[in-house]
């Protein structure tokens, strides 16, 4: 990654809370309408930006498609001392994966 480019990937956070998962499913469309939430505080918070990374057979997981995500979460209201829960999924669907995150530990 070139200087402009780590640069601009800064920028672009500044201020808000990113987290980067993989994800697998059985085709190269299985996350394509995903969105994403963050439960804290017994508030939830919705990603203000989102984007897809690279999607490409899983070389860990035979038969498996594995895709990057990207979410961005607002810093403001969203305490950075507790535990939160990120939710990713289709908003259609019932099932979504979570993930427990203790910011605290993060720092």
């Amino acid at each position: 990654m070139d200087e402009n480019a780590i640069e601009d990937a800064l920028a672009k956070a500044q201020g808000k809370l990113v987290f980067t998962v993989y994800l697998y499913g059985k085709d190269k469309d299985f996350a394509k309408n995903f969105i994403a939430v963050l439960k804290s505080g017994g508030k939830i918070f919705p990603a203000t930006y989102w984007e897809d990374g690279e999607n490409s057979l899983s070389e860990s997981h035979p038969g498996m498609v594995v895709q990057e995500l990207f979410y961005y979460f607002p810093v403001g209201e969203i305490s950075l001392e507790k535990t939160v829960i990120l939710e990713i999924g289709d908003p259609k669907q019932k099932d979504k994966v979570q993930f427990e995150i203790d910011l605290n530990k993060l720092k």
